[in-house]
């Protein structure tokens, strides 16, 4: 019973495992794309109209309207067709039949900075387990019990510090593109 203890506990963690590393290729796969995203090509377009929206927590975003029949009908899920998301700036300046060039980006550079922030913090914090469930692991490999000396847990210690730098000199880079914003002092 001890010994079928021990497997489901490990089966369990094995599980966890397979399951954060699934969920850390993912969300490095959509910040792979999100650093990737140009934004789109920019066209001309002739403004119909403007309007003012406000989130839940009472952030306002202004729009400039696009199309006619949108300007009647004006709703929360308006596709980026009809209106296009434009700074408050342009906002007080744009008139009915002005022309604005529209980016077919549905995000601005703000928002993009902020999910590249959460997509970096979920990796981290899911890579959490996996690092430990690896090391854990490696401490109980008979060959390194054996040697129990310094020198096993050197190699450990020093297999998790490289993959700590190169995990930290990828973020750097993506710091140096300018894709995560300088931290306010």
């Amino acid at each position: 019973m001890e010994r079928f203890k021990k497997i489901a506990a490990y089966a369990i963690g094995i599980f966890v495992f397979c399951v954060l590393v699934t969920g850390i290729v993912d969300e490095s796969k959509s910040l792979y794309q999100l650093l990737q995203d140009k934004g789109g090509h920019e066209e001309e377009v002739t403004v119909v109209g403007k309007t003012v929206s406000s989130d839940l927590f009472g952030k306002l975003k202004y729009y400039a309207v696009l199309e006619e029949e949108a300007l009647s009908q004006l709703t929360r899920k308006m596709s980026t067709q009809e209106t296009s998301l434009i700074s408050k700036k342009e906002f007080e300046q744009l008139n009915a039949g002005d022309t604005i060039r529209k980016n077919d980006s549905y995000m601005t550079d703000e928002d993009k900075k902020s999910q590249i922030i959460e997509h970096l913090i979920v990796i981290v914090v899911f890579s959490i387990y996996p690092f430990g469930f690896i090391a854990y692991n490696l401490e109980h490999i008979p060959l390194l019990k054996k040697l129990e000396d310094k020198a096993a847990s050197l190699f450990l210690f020093s297999l998790l510090g490289i993959i700590c730098l190169f995990s930290e000199r990828s973020i750097s880079y993506a710091y140096a593109a300018g894709n995560i914003p300088a931290p306010e002092k």
